[in-house]
């Protein structure tokens, strides 16, 4: 193995220990005034801010758990097709995380962007029902999508 790959391999454990030590120290940590803090104080919305913060957590998540595929994928014996998806889904799930607790977007459009992506994963689920998947039931998830529809219209979202 080079050294360069030996230093890569390296500083991406650096980083993941990092960030593992960051999450874990401030896990039951609220920051005053952060953003989350002060939207999670306005009563009206808490469940649904509390589902947006909910969602991007899961995908913070998700994106850590690839992280740590790519670092096997790329560990002896290498892989060479795997690390590619473990990437992408790494930068996926980090980018849909990104796009929901974007520190610069108001509560309305935080909100909106929690029911797009409610929305987006019951149509992909719909999708699955067409295969005939045990646990797929397609009118359960028309169901669920008529609900998020109406709770999202009710709330004035198109």
């Amino acid at each position: 193995m080079n050294k360069s790959y030996s230093e890569l391999l390296s500083t991406l454990e650096i980083l993941h220990e990092n960030v593992s030590n960051f999450k874990n120290y401030n896990i039951d940590s609220s920051f005053p005034s952060s953003i989350d803090d002060v939207e999670l104080k306005n009563p009206e919305r808490l469940e649904i801010l509390s589902v947006a913060y909910s969602q991007a957590n899961i995908l913070i998540e998700h994106a850590a758990e690839h992280f740590i595929a790519l670092q096997r994928t790329l560990t002896e014996p290498i892989l060479t097709i795997a690390p590619w998806s473990c990437l992408r889904a790494l930068l996926e799930t980090s980018a849909l995380a990104c796009w929901i607790i974007n520190p610069e977007i108001d509560i309305k459009t935080r909100i909106g962007r929690s029911y797009a992506l409610r929305f987006e994963d019951l149509c992909q689920q719909l999708r699955y029902s067409d295969l005939k998947i045990n646990g797929f039931s397609r009118e359960k998830i028309e169901n669920r999508i008529d609900l998020v529809e109406q709770l999202a219209l009710s709330m004035g979202y198109k």
